[in-house]
């Protein structure tokens, strides 16, 4: 049997770089194609870049272009393009850097070569690989079309925070970019209903959740949560994440207002606009972070009760399976990955409303043991690990090769 060649393009640390690793961990090959990699002799890097290395993954089987990203990010502040037109920039760029480098990649590697890039930076790269007689596969980061219009139409209800949307050239090429795949990885059933909806043929969609190190997880600290929450000791509730519209942000502040007076506590973790951020810091019983680096969040785990994740639209969100290494119970609405099971180590909010969050945090505050049950059943299931998602991924590979599944 030959070993599975795979060939993985990606933009930053997406996943911890998951996809090479459970494929390296199943027993494949897999070379790295990325746009910063930090390497031995590295430490001229900025910071926020110093951390994009994994040691599982050889640097001898990475492919990266330090000085050439830095250049164009430096170009692209400069310009003062906009997040869009960044976002297009560096993927454009990044195709092309790929796109040198892929055909001796292949001709190194053992046949059949599979190529993985993540959706809105694939195009280009899949039209060489077919072109090399390569199998592709796409990553597909979010529910696409359908995602973007979830948001504008929130927009358009508050009217304000309207955000900036790319281009029909933009989603032309994402088209494009499913055409040539010979499958498309999806995270979630939530987003391959969304793929569904855009014409995307059944056949070509995979769920494949994300993949979490459960090796690399926390221990969970021993239950501390109390017979009863009160003033001097309420139910601390965490949200981490980017505070935005489409993570239900507008409906968690509406939330918090109607339970000023009970007994919780919130703490808001992540960045996003200003106005939204001014606006929860003027919540009470309300403490906002904003930013926080990756290094951070542990702490913040550790001091709460349970996660919430209120969104309209996720393709996974991961952030849910690291809650739940930390033993917390999470609150979430089904509009992401399948993660916490309902009644068992968290509620499901039947739909994104502030009533909803408020039906769901005031069941745990009524009932600690509640909680602390859910507490005793929060771990992260094997069926993400990245093992189980390597053996999802192999299978997917000999699938396209014409073996069996």
């Amino acid at each position: 049997m030959h070993q599975q060649a795979w060939i993985c393009c990606q933009i930053g640390g997406r996943e911890h770089y998951a996809i090479p690793r459970s494929i390296l961990r199943s027993g494949g090959a897999a070379h790295l194609v990325t746009d910063v990699w930090a390497a031995k002799k590295t430490g001229w890097l900025p910071s926020r870049w110093r951390q994009r290395h994994h040691p599982e993954i050889d640097d001898k089987t990475v492919a990266a272009w330090n000085w050439s990203a830095l250049c164009l990010q430096t170009r692209l502040k400069l310009q003062q393009r906009t997040l869009w037109q960044r976002n297009v920039a560096v993927n454009d760029w990044f195709q092309r850097k790929a796109c040198g480098v892929l055909p001796a990649l292949v001709q190194s590697s053992p046949s059949p070569v599979t190529v993985f890039a993540y959706s809105y930076a694939a195009r280009k790269i899949f039209q060489l690989a077919k072109q090399l007689g390569c199998h592709t596969v796409l990553g597909q980061i979010d529910p696409g079309p359908m995602e973007m219009q979830i948001v504008q139409d929130i927009e358009r209800q508050r009217g304000d925070l309207l955000s900036e949307w790319p281009s029909p050239l933009y989603w032309d090429n994402w088209h494009s970019e499913c055409n040539l795949a010979d499958a498309i990885i999806v995270n979630s059933e939530w987003t391959r209903e969304a793929l569904l909806e855009e014409g995307i043929a059944v056949d070509r969609l995979h769920v494949i959740p994300l993949a979490y190190d459960q090796a690399a997880a926390p221990i969970p600290p021993s239950p501390t949560i109390p017979e009863q929450f009160g003033a001097e000791r309420p139910l601390r509730v965490l949200f981490l994440g980017q505070v935005i519209p489409r993570k239900g942000s507008f409906e968690l502040a509406e939330a918090i207002q109607l339970l000023v007076g009970r007994p919780v506590e919130w703490l808001i973790v992540g960045g996003g606009p200003a106005e939204l951020l001014d606006r929860f810091r003027r919540l009470p019983q309300t403490t906002v972070t904003g930013a926080v680096s990756r290094h951070e969040v542990a702490s913040y785990y550790r001091t709460a009760d349970v996660f919430i994740l209120p969104t309209h639209s996720d393709g996974f969100a991961l952030t849910q399976l690291e809650a739940l290494s930390y033993g917390l119970p999470v609150i979430a609405s089904v509009c992401c990955g399948d993660v916490a099971v309902h009644n068992y180590n968290g509620l499901h909010l039947p739909d994104v409303t502030s009533a909803a969050i408020v039906n769901a945090v005031e069941q745990l505050i009524q009932s600690p043991q509640l909680l602390r049950r859910f507490a005793a059943n929060s771990r992260v299931e094997t069926a993400f690990s990245l093992a189980a998602v390597g053996k999802q991924l192999m299978a997917l590979g000999a699938s396209l090769s014409g073996g069996e599944l």
